[in-house]
């Protein structure tokens, strides 16, 4: 059972990496890849049925993802150095630079967009908040890859965030305050109290790294500290973990003690809350 699951585990894996990283080769590597389970098996004599499971495994791994790489290399392909209207909301808050601030938005009213992440770099004098649903006239760009050879790769960086490009605009209009859930707003007071308290007490790049750790929040940090935490295999720490969730679990074992409500009650609500997180 155990080398079973191993077998699947790794075809689907196979999958994954063709699908991400190999996606112009797929013919060459799908052949590959179904070689080696009909190996695994043959050597281990293992069923049919077996072999079939994991061939459709690694078939569907690989074709998703490599179909997600492509929608992402391609959806906004036709709109590169062009002028666009779009209209989307504020998800996080304005990073203030020497001459713009930038900010990113989750793209709403367009069925072809809808849902998708942008970032905009904004030239002008409007004070942008999380949660302002904006119109904005600007012009769309695709994101640079590595200039070098194995350098920073822009691109894949905003690719793992689901971020599909740039918006340059000196012309924006706040449609709506306040277009996202009460919920959701409260929660974003609070990290900003949080991010303001950190950047009085320390430097500005220490205090963007000590929030980075605290909430698993990137975007403010700057792309070669967070590229160097990668290089160091240390890429866990600004992500939430299993250490992020752990603290929550301990909070609540303390809020609700099992001797108050019972333990049946308290694991539920461990739940619940998981499902959120």
């Amino acid at each position: 059972m155990k080398r079973k699951l191993l077998v699947a585990t790794i075809s689907y894996i196979i999958g994954i990496i063709i699908g991400v990283y190999l996606s112009k080769s797929i013919p060459f590597f799908i052949v590959l890849g179904i070689l080696f389970i009909v190996y695994f098996i043959i050597k281990n004599k293992e069923s049919k049925s077996f072999f079939i499971i994991n061939i459709l495994i690694f078939l569907i791994a690989s074709i998703y993802v490599s179909k997600k790489n492509f929608e992402y290399e391609n959806k906004y392909l036709e709109l590169n150095n062009t002028n666009i209207q779009i209209i989307g909301t504020v998800v996080d808050n304005a990073n203030r630079k020497e001459n713009y601030s930038t900010f990113t938005i989750k793209v709403n009213e367009n069925k072809k967009y809808s849902g998708d992440y942008l970032i905009v770099n904004y030239k002008g004098n409007l004070d942008i908040k999380y949660g302002n649903k904006v119109l904005i006239l600007g012009t769309y760009e695709e994101p640079n890859g590595s200039r070098n050879y194995k350098g920073f790769n822009y691109k894949n960086y905003l690719k793992t965030k689901k971020v599909y490009g740039i918006i340059s605009t000196k012309n924006i209009r706040i449609i709506k305050k306040r277009n996202v859930n009460i919920i959701d707003f409260y929660i974003n007071r609070i990290k900003e109290k949080i991010s303001n308290n950190l950047n009085k007490i320390l430097p500005l790049e220490k205090a963007l790294l000590a929030y980075s750790i605290l909430l698993g929040k990137t975007n403010d940090l700057p792309e070669e500290i967070e590229q160097s935490f990668k290089n160091s295999n240390l890429s866990h720490m600004l992500a939430i973990s299993g250490t992020h969730v752990s603290y929550i679990i301990i909070a609540i074992f303390i809020i609700f003690n099992k001797k108050i409500i019972g333990i049946k009650k308290q694991k539920i609500i461990i739940i619940i809350f998981m499902i959120f997180l």
